[in-house]
């Protein structure tokens, strides 16, 4: 009876092990990302770009992952240093009538296609709801 006792206690602390293990990465994902650090960049300023890309040409854009529709980005948002740091996407978008959820993404989770006017990223639902909200 002790012996399985013991070998459920094990089980367990490995499940938990593991639970941390992947929660890791969304814990370091959303670190750095503290809305009272950031401000929303002015769409209508040319000189600030990411990837030559202008403020008003990355807002509205769609973000996809695996040709699946994640959100849209309502806005571009900088640091104390004026440099593009994330971005706010509606995940609300993804599925029509879902509770609108306005998440800070970082900037370099992103792929930028500006022909197809889109990002793509590979954060997982649950890597989007783990990050901080922008309080709109």
């Amino acid at each position: 009876m002790a012996s399985r006792r013991l070998f459920e206690a094990a089980r367990a602390a490995t499940r938990l092990t593991t639970a941390l293990a992947a929660a890791a990465p969304l814990t370091a994902l959303a670190q750095g990302l503290d809305p009272t650090t950031l401000r929303e960049a002015d769409d209508d300023r040319t000189d600030l770009t990411y990837q030559n890309l202008t403020i008003d040409q990355i807002e509205d854009m769609n973000v996809v992952r695996d040709n699946t529709l994640v959100g849209e980005i309502e806005e571009v948002l900088m640091n104390d240093r004026d440099e593009i740091v994330a971005v706010v996407i509606d995940t609300a978008a993804r599925s029509p009538g879902a509770f609108e959820r306005d998440v800070i993404v970082p900037i370099d989770q992103l792929e930028f296609d500006a022909q197809r006017r889109q990002a793509s990223t590979r954060l997982t639902a649950d890597e989007l709801d783990a990050l901080p909200t922008w309080p709109d």
